[in-house]
């Protein structure tokens, strides 16, 4: 297992840039008014560098499957530029009027998962995609997530390839804000204001280096080979004060030493299926 970690920089070609910003006009057109229309403005930066990354990882017409698939953003746009697309997310939002119905127009394959932990999903799919999305999950997950990424590692095709993208750990922000809450003996992860401010799961209660991306992925398989990048998609809000300024410029400079940027883009490649490492907990 290598690993490569280069600035993460789509460079579309012509064609693409047009297809992309009509597939991004016409789901826009799509949108329901209210959280749907907000979630998917704040975070079009990050779909738009997903969508690039997976149009040169897997040509159009291949089989993808968008784990946390959440309103279906992601989804309806990759089935808008070709692709096939199965979506997964728990019952929360699955069987939502306004996600079941962007399935049904567009013909995504929507699906329910009850129990990620123990891998009990799309039992009749083994080795069929080519492409497994895991954007913005992997640092929301509380459970022992062996038997999860087992199943994964049964639903891809050889030389199929799992897109991550999660929070660096590193980032500098964060880095200096945890040293500050040690040295003044606040505490380490996350703050008791953010348990009590969040539902459950929207917190982010395990973040990842890119040297544990490595190492984990090591601990479940050695047939997967990881590649991982940094990037960073958040706009910045206006600046008003001492320490906004601050941030700002502890931002640009994370970005600028590039292993303190904002985010990591993991590409999973399973190579070949000779076995898998991990050992499932037993669930019951």
């Amino acid at each position: 297992m290598t690993r490569v970690l280069t600035r993460a920089v789509a460079t579309p070609s012509p064609s693409n840039c047009t297809l992309v910003d009509k597939a991004f006009a016409d789901f826009r057109g799509q949108l329901k008014e209210g959280y749907d229309r907000a979630y998917f403005d704040s975070h079009e930066r990050r779909y738009r560098q997903c969508i690039q990354r997976v149009l040169s990882l897997v040509p159009a017409g291949s089989r993808v499957l968008d784990i946390g698939s959440h309103y279906l953003h992601q989804s309806g746009l990759l089935r808008l530029l070709g692709y096939e697309v199965w979506a997964l997310d728990v019952p929360a939002f699955t069987q939502l009027d306004f996600v079941k119905g962007r399935a049904q127009e567009l013909a995504i394959r929507l699906s329910s998962a009850f129990q990620l932990e123990s891998g009990e999903f799309l039992s009749d799919q083994d080795g069929s995609f080519d492409l497994v999305l895991f954007c913005e999950i992997m640092e929301h997950i509380t459970f022992n997530p062996i038997g999860f990424w087992k199943r994964v590692y049964e639903l891809l095709k050889v030389n199929g390839r799992v897109y991550i993208t999660t929070p660096n750990s590193l980032r500098l922000l964060n880095l200096l804000s945890t040293i500050k809450r040690a040295i003044c003996l606040q505490g380490i992860g996350t703050d008791v204001p953010s348990i009590f401010g969040n539902v459950t799961y929207g917190h982010h209660w395990k973040e990842y280096s890119d040297k544990e991306v490595i190492r984990y992925f090591a601990l479940l398989s050695p047939d997967f080979h990881v590649d991982v990048r940094f990037y960073h998609y958040r706009v910045y809000s206006n600046i008003h004060t001492a320490k906004d300024v601050a941030r700002h410029l502890t931002r640009l400079l994370g970005k600028g030493l590039r292993k303190f940027d904002e985010e990591l883009e993991i590409v999973v490649t399973l190579e070949r299926r000779s076995c898998f490492l991990g050992q499932t907990p037993a669930y019951g």
